[in-house]
């Protein structure tokens, strides 16, 4: 499928991830899953992933749980819902702490999507996947220390952000919440 050592493939890919999804492995159901959501090798199906995920899921797996997440929050293969989204993202930040999750969580406080606004809860958990490296989350950290007033440390975060690669920050970095600088 990324074509490590051999030439991306596919659809060789597809047929490999059939035969083990269907002896039950996890990591296969969510590697198919994401060939369907992402049209891959396959047509784009979004109501075959989200039953793959879900297979994934329930055995514990907490990357088709996130993939879960995502589905729910952009309304794919299933009726959007942000509660659900939210509680996915829960679990997986809870359980295992990955920066992706309190990212998303960040966002979804810092959007209100789900959940109340809730500028101290999405610093929080922007803070620990910031921590960890995240990019995105040191962005967004950024921008909401800046709204708040924290301007040095905002503009800290935001060129941390474009020095790490983030180019989405260069563009932002013109931003109308910035030119009070």
């Amino acid at each position: 499928q990324h074509g490590q050592g051999v030439i991306k493939n596919y659809e060789k890919a597809f047929e490999w991830y059939v035969k083990a999804a269907a002896q039950d492995n996890a990591v296969a159901q969510t590697n198919l899953g994401s060939m369907y959501q992402n049209g891959q090798g396959v047509v784009q199906n979004y109501e075959k992933a989200f039953k793959l995920y879900s297979k994934a899921a329930a055995q514990g797996f907490l990357d088709a749980q996130y993939y879960l997440g995502w589905m729910y929050q952009h309304g794919q293969g299933v009726a959007q819902s942000y509660e659900k989204a939210f509680e996915y993202y829960s679990k997986i930040a809870q359980e295992s702490g990955r920066p992706v999750a309190h990212l998303m969580l960040g966002r979804m406080y810092d959007l209100a999507k789900g959940v109340r606004r809730g500028v101290k809860e999405a610093k929080e958990h922007y803070a620990v996947a910031a921590a960890m490296g995240n990019v995105f989350a040191i962005k967004n950290l950024g921008l909401l220390e800046i709204e708040t007033g924290n301007y040095m440390k905002g503009m800290f975060l935001r060129i941390k952000a474009v020095l790490m690669g983030l180019i989405l920050s260069i563009k932002d970095l013109g931003d109308s919440r910035l030119r009070s600088c």
